[in-house]
């Protein structure tokens, strides 16, 4: 696997010919498949894989490099951008055989172009759209857990941050405390230099005094 792909499991539903699709898509799945994906129809759940072998075939194609074309099939598949159009087609020589393609806009939205596209194979266990149900209750309680321990992580954020403002108070009173003892003391010795200096001055007018 690239370790520039991160990997990641999501949630997606189209809308294709007035019937909708769900897809759950398992990002950079293993060392050889940027993703896998399950879809839904009606009746029926399908699988298929895409592989960085068929990828690569795509990217030479397009003049996209291995990044680019990466975060281009993920913001199509999570359908980020409104520049893809979808399509689901049974093959007609074989009933458990289906392809899901996605198709890649031009400005004018004229013509299009294959981006990608995905053979699938018919589950021979069908599952119902209730598995993208227990899957989404599933994330969801693992985020709810998350959330909490954040939320507890935060308080004892915020509880530190308490004692350093409360520990940061006292030092601050520390150092008025002593900047005005240290300032009292230089007061003190400032006027006790000034008292010598003027003994000795009247010292010197004396001696000066006696002179003359």
């Amino acid at each position: 696997m690239d370790c520039r792909v991160v990997p990641e499991t999501f949630i997606t539903k189209f809308e294709i010919n007035k019937h909708l699709l769900y897809a759950k898509i398992c990002w950079a799945k293993n060392e050889s498949v940027l993703f896998s994906v399950q879809l839904f129809s009606d009746d029926h759940s399908w699988s298929g894989s895409f592989s960085f072998e068929l990828a690569k075939s795509f990217e030479e194609r397009l003049h996209e490099n291995a990044i680019e074309y990466a975060n281009n099939v993920k913001d199509a598949l999570k359908k980020n951008s409104d520049m893809y159009k979808y399509e689901f087609t049974h093959s007609e020589s074989n009933a458990c055989e289906a392809k899901f393609c996605w198709k890649r806009l031009f400005a004018d939205s004229s013509a299009v172009l294959v981006h990608g596209f995905v053979t699938l194979q018919q589950d021979k266990s069908t599952e119902t759209k209730d598995s993208i149900i227990d899957y989404l209750l599933n994330e969801n309680k693992t985020l709810q857990i998350t959330i909490e321990g954040l939320k507890k992580n935060n308080e004892q954020l915020n509880n530190e941050v308490d004692n350093c403002k409360s520990e940061f108070e006292k030092l601050i009173d520390i150092k008025e405390s002593l900047e005005s003892n240290l300032y009292g003391k230089f007061i003190q010795l400032l006027n006790s230099k000034k008292r010598r200096i003027k003994l000795l001055e009247n010292h010197i007018a004396k001696i000066e005094g006696s002179n003359i």
